[in-house]
């Protein structure tokens, strides 16, 4: 969890502790402590602030990304600007407006920690459902993870061009339009009843 709040944190991890006991929860309150703390432990996901102190919640994610590329991300934020959702969104971040309800926080959280993990396994489905490659599998698994084009090329050492191909035949077998098409779709596939309260 990145978060500044000490009360916001103290409440998470009761939360946790008295109803996922085995949780482990580890802590920053800033974007650089953030980033050690993945670095060295990748997280199985992730519980984000917006305004950190020395920067926004979003710069986290390329770190992320890059250690833990299907790790879900939940941002915790009292910003209840439009924008904030639809950046959320662009990040496949889940949006989570302060004061979010406990039950609607440990039910998404149960979902990212006790029932396994969803998006990989929906993208085993998918691989067999659509005859994906192993490398389009991980195109897919990458660009939803909100990984950006020449990221991914460095990620898998193609070049863009041949990511591009690879996007191109993906999406030929999925019947998507783009590729945050299908990255959208995947998500709501795997996480199909995601806390709503407060979106605009």
């Amino acid at each position: 969890m990145i978060e500044d709040d000490a009360l916001v944190v103290t409440s998470i991890v009761r939360l946790l502790g008295r109803c996922i006991p085995h949780c482990e929860v580890r802590h920053a309150a800033s974007v650089q402590a953030g980033i050690a703390a993945i670095v060295e432990a990748p997280p199985t996901c992730l519980l984000l602030d917006l305004h950190l102190p020395d920067g926004r919640g979003f710069d986290v994610l390329p770190v992320l990304r890059e250690h833990a590329p299907l790790a879900p991300v939940g941002l915790l934020t009292g910003d209840k600007h439009p924008d904030v959702a639809r950046e959320s969104a662009q990040h496949a971040v889940v949006y989570l407006p302060k004061p979010l309800e406990g039950d609607d926080l440990l039910a998404l959280l149960r979902r990212w920690l006790v029932e396994g993990a969803p998006l990989d396994a929906t993208l085993s489905a998918w691989t067999t459902q659509y005859d994906l490659t192993p490398t389009e599998r991980e195109v897919l698994a990458l660009m939803a993870s909100g990984i950006g084009p020449v990221a991914a090329s460095r990620s898998l050492n193609i070049a863009p061009a041949t990511l591009a191909k690879h996007i191109t035949n993906l999406l030929e077998k999925t019947g998507d339009e783009r590729i945050a098409d299908a990255s959208l779709r995947l998500w709501r596939e795997a996480y199909p009843q995601q806390p709503t309260r407060g979106r605009p």
